[in-house]
């Protein structure tokens, strides 16, 4: 497992990265300079062999809520993960729930699937794992950006995810979650 601790030059935010690169035999070097980690291999392969690398990473925040320590908890996350395998189903089981009860239908398919990527959108956004910040395409806390309004998307929300839930927000407002 490799990993990197850098803090943003401005706001001084902690960014933990933790990677952990599976292939199949082979030689390793793995390199730490100021700034920079890096994980060298090498595979002797023949024509016709296949060769699988597999690689999982984690990242954290200082401003990850419930971390207490972004290092530690890029390390155990990369530790628990499991293989890619286990992780793909676990990602598709989760969409599969979401489009269940989310997904649009019309009788034209491009209106469809144009419709049907904005609403990706907007639940990729929505997240458990964005909760509390600026995510999407006007991320980076919004700063001068246009912003929407979250409230157009209870409706949607409610309907995805079964419940709304009123919770007070780290910054002593009132946030919701679902």
């Amino acid at each position: 497992m490799i990993e990197l601790l850098t803090r943003t030059a401005t706001s001084r935010v902690k960014i933990a990265l933790a990677a952990r690169t599976t292939p199949a035999g082979g030689r390793r070097r793995t390199g730490v300079e100021e700034g920079r980690v890096s994980d060298d291999r090498a595979v002797e392969v023949r024509a016709g062999d296949e060769v699988t690398v597999e690689k999982i990473v984690a990242l954290y925040t200082s401003r990850d809520r419930a971390v207490a320590e972004s290092e530690a908890a890029a390390r155990t996350a990369v530790v628990r993960a499991g293989s890619f395998g286990a992780l793909l189903k676990r990602h598709v089981r989760a969409w599969d729930r979401l489009w269940q009860c989310s997904h649009v239908t019309d009788e034209d398919p491009e209106v469809q699937q144009i419709l049907n990527l904005y609403l990706f959108h907007l639940l990729q956004t929505a997240s458990p794992q964005a909760a509390g910040r600026a995510a999407g395409p006007h991320g980076g806390a919004r700063r001068g950006h246009a912003f929407r309004d979250d409230l157009s998307l209870f409706p949607l929300l409610v309907e995805a995810a079964g419940t709304l839930v009123p919770t007070f927000g780290a910054a002593g407002g009132l946030a919701y979650r679902i």
